[in-house]
């Protein structure tokens, strides 16, 4: 999705990596939360998605994420979900 720049697949994948780190962490509920109150930024998010080297700097930063977790690293993971942020 990311090298197409298929901004809907992208948009889709991104919200379910995320709806899976809240299940997997033990929060399955925490994802509908989040997501029913993120409607403007859904919005900013898919705006930002074509500017030049998004796509790749947002599957970067998942790609570090999920080093992390699986390492289960708390340090880099809050680190790089703050960059995300």
């Amino acid at each position: 999705a990311a090298k197409r720049k298929d901004v809907d697949e992208f948009f889709a994948l991104d919200n379910e990596f995320h709806r899976l780190i809240c299940s997997c962490a033990g929060f399955p509920d925490s994802w509908q939360a989040i997501h029913n109150a993120t409607g403007q930024l859904d919005r900013v998010r898919r705006q930002a998605f074509p500017l030049e080297q998004h796509f790749s700097a947002v599957y970067d930063e998942h790609h570090e994420m999920y080093k992390y977790l699986k390492k289960r690293h708390e340090d880099g993971r809050a680190r790089v979900v703050q960059v995300q942020l």
